[in-house]
């Protein structure tokens, strides 16, 4: 498609079609985000030391968890969920796949850790299995998945076009594998259970969750683009708190108490969290190979150099192609 012939592109034109936003322009996340949410998670970091301790003091190292069956089965659900989800965003190239993967990655630890110390105490061969879950797929998984997150954030050369490309079909295979497993726990864990180190498993995951919280703190304060990563690994975190604390409490006053937690102030959090993510998730993730055209270049020539002189002009009528 012709265009306007013997036009010369001026410094006054250039500057008349807006600025390229480069790669500093596009990665500056904590321009979306108000300044009032990271001094937020840094008080809610500093408030759960006290708590920390208070759990370590008080907490039993013996619990009688109920709906055990269902919080596991419906935790490898949303497992399931987030691994299909993180496999498709990769095949799509989507700038959430880092989003998902750190979630995902974030999921898997909290697996291992609460698998393995829980199931001390219930036999020797359901120990064994949980370290061997632990070791062999939870970990190895976790770090692949931080490996994908992590290599969005080094600049818009390297965001997602390094990772191998069966890796996304890894996802979704492991998705599907997660099915027959979870029916498995559906019909074989017991609906009640005397879960071990309780008080280790909750202190170990409230540290986590303040060292999540102060890092997307600082990440925000200093404008970081992993601030992103910080806060979805941190909403996964919340809500899987929520689920597990809401459902294995046994009877009230706790199982009122875990409600309350749930919905005045975990799950309103990881939402906050989530849309930290999602509101990073801008232009600056968009993939480098897949360049964005503007509206005004659409139809238009592009401007050459001009040897003789000063600048970029517009090419000529023997210079020019057809569309």
């Amino acid at each position: 498609m012709p265009g306007p012939a013997g036009r010369d592109l001026s410094g006054a034109d250039l500057a008349h079609r807006g600025p390229t936003a480069g790669p500093a322009d596009r990665a500056d996340p904590g321009a979306r985000v108000p300044r009032w949410i990271a001094y937020l998670f840094a008080a809610l970091a500093i408030v759960l030391v006290p708590a920390v301790i208070r759990v370590i003091a008080d907490a039993p190292p013996l619990l009688r968890a109920a709906n055990w069956r269902l919080a596991w089965g419906g935790f490898d659900v949303g497992l399931a969920v987030m691994l299909a989800a993180t496999g498709l965003a990769l095949l799509r190239r989507s700038g959430l796949a880092a989003v998902l993967a750190a979630a995902t990655a974030a999921l898997l630890g909290c697996d291992a850790w609460l698998d393995t110390l829980s199931s001390v105490g219930m036999g020797r061969g359901s120990l064994l299995s949980a370290i061997a879950e632990a070791v062999l797929v939870e970990l190895p998984l976790m770090v692949i998945l931080l490996w994908v997150a992590a290599g969005t954030v080094r600049g818009p050369a390297n965001r997602l076009s390094r990772r191998p490309r069966w890796l996304p079909g890894v996802f979704i295979v492991l998705a599907l594998a997660l099915g027959p497993w979870i029916g498995w726990l559906f019909i074989s864990l017991p609906n009640s259970v005397m879960a071990a180190h309780w008080d280790v498993i909750r202190a170990g995951f409230m540290i986590a969750l303040a060292i999540l919280l102060a890092a997307s703190a600082v990440a925000l304060f200093r404008h970081w683009a992993s601030a992103r990563l910080l806060a979805a690994m941190t909403a996964a975190l919340l809500v899987r708190d929520a689920w597990f604390n809401t459902l294995t409490a046994a009877r009230p006053p706790h199982s009122g108490l875990a409600l309350g937690v749930a919905l005045l102030l975990e799950l309103p959090l990881a939402g906050l969290c989530g849309w930290v993510s999602v509101r990073q998730a801008g232009p600056a993730f968009r993939v480098a190979d897949r360049p964005a055209t503007g509206p005004s270049d659409i139809g238009q020539p592009i401007a050459v150099p001009d040897p003789a002189g000063s600048g970029p002009r517009w090419p000529a009528d023997g210079e020019r192609q057809a569309c």
